[in-house]
């Protein structure tokens, strides 16, 4: 297994880049942002990306990750069924791991089915399936949000056509403790506007 790769980037292409470590070039599978990240860089740079090997019949492929947490969150989708690397880097090129992770928790099936290739059900099975198992620090300090006034709010704010998880992650933000569910509706307009 190899967990990690440093090595001076020698090209870049499409969704991969050529990683020169002592003379072998290890062509590494990307996502979109992270691809803009390298090109940024350009060529010549050094550069260590975490890697998942995929081993299959007919191929080996390295996948790689600018962050820890970006290979968490990518090994986290790989477990839901339907979805394989391929599929999982897909969903890592349209939305950031936090954001990913964020849609799973707050159970933003919309925010998730807008990704290329990621429909309805299967934005639903990676709620269902992954829900329970994340970790996401942001989600932790939650309980302020889950009384009625906030979850009322929350609700308004989604039939005006907000995304569930941007609203949960303004609400969040607030000192929602004394508020009514208008006054955190209003409040959260304001950061919408801004």
């Amino acid at each position: 297994m190899i967990s990690f790769i440093i090595g001076e980037i020698d090209s870049i292409e499409k969704n991969s880049v050529i990683i020169n470590n002592n003379g072998i070039g290890y062509e590494i599978k990307v996502s979109d942002s992270t691809i803009n990240k390298i090109i940024s860089l350009g060529t010549n740079e050094k550069l260590k990306l975490y890697t998942f090997m995929s081993v299959k019949e007919d191929s080996i492929c390295l996948y790689g990750f600018l962050s820890l947490s970006q290979l968490q969150t990518f090994n986290q989708l790989i477990t839901v069924s339907g979805i394989g690397p391929k599929a999982a880097m897909n969903i890592l090129s349209n939305m950031s791991d936090e954001d990913v992770l964020f849609a799973i928790a707050s159970e933003d099936t919309d925010a998730l089915s807008k990704i290329p290739g990621i429909g309805k059900k299967t934005a639903q099975r990676l709620v269902l399936e992954l829900k329970d198992k994340i970790s996401l620090p942001a989600l932790k300090n939650q309980s302020h949000i889950e009384n009625n006034e906030c979850t009322d709010a929350i609700d308004a704010l989604c039939s005006l056509g907000y995304v569930r998880s941007d609203v949960i992650k303004i609400v969040m933000e607030m000192e929602t403790e004394n508020l009514s569910a208008q006054e955190i509706i209003k409040i959260a307009l304001k950061f919408f506007a801004k």
